[in-house]
């Protein structure tokens, strides 16, 4: 996987879309059987990290809220962008703390993955949460009370029937399978 097999080469690139939130960058690639791609589009992003919150009496810290990208509602596992400058581990604090008013004394980076390599920069950060309880309200921003963002807890053993059902967002999906893994010694 170390080895630039195929790499492409940026012939050119400019800026499209610059927000806070995210920007777009359209590149000419020139790929290595000498083909060009003319319209190439990456998506940068901020990291984003995934909070995987189990209480001491094996229920997991959930959200269902209102995604209009998808047009629905989803269950997902707390999440958030990384500010710029904050560490992974008090991004995920933040974020529990914010959406769920939750917290824990014990946290633990299990993994990290691309979001979707094939057109974003960013990276999903998959953390822990030991012994979480709920300590406070809620402090959600203003995007996050529109969705109607609503706090619930899943039975950590009912996860299986969850992924099956009802999550669907990738980035819990492979944060729950990467906890489940952790947590039954499969580091």
């Amino acid at each position: 996987m170390k080895n630039k097999i195929g790499q492409w080469k940026v012939l050119s690139s400019s800026l499209e879309l610059d927000s806070p939130w995210v920007k777009v960058r359209r590149e000419t690639i020139l790929l290595p059987d000498d083909s060009q791609i003319d319209d190439y589009y990456i998506i940068e992003r901020r990291d984003i990290v995934v909070v995987f919150a189990k209480t001491s009496t094996h229920q997991v810290v959930f959200v269902e809220q209102y995604k209009h990208g998808v047009r629905t509602n989803t269950l997902e596992l707390p999440a958030g962008m990384i500010d710029s400058n904050e560490k992974v581990i008090d991004a995920a604090r933040r974020e529990l703390r914010e959406e769920t008013g939750y917290t824990a004394k014990r946290w633990k980076v299990i993994g990290s993955f691309f979001d979707d390599p094939t057109r974003n920069t960013n990276k999903v950060h998959a953390v822990l949460a030991f012994d979480a309880i709920k300590t406070e309200e809620t402090k959600r921003d203003p995007q996050e009370k529109l969705a109607n963002l609503q706090t619930t807890l899943h039975s950590f053993n009912n996860l299986p029937e969850l992924l099956k059902a009802e999550i669907k967002t990738v980035s819990s999906v492979a944060t729950i399978y990467q906890a489940m893994a952790y947590l039954s010694g499969g580091r």
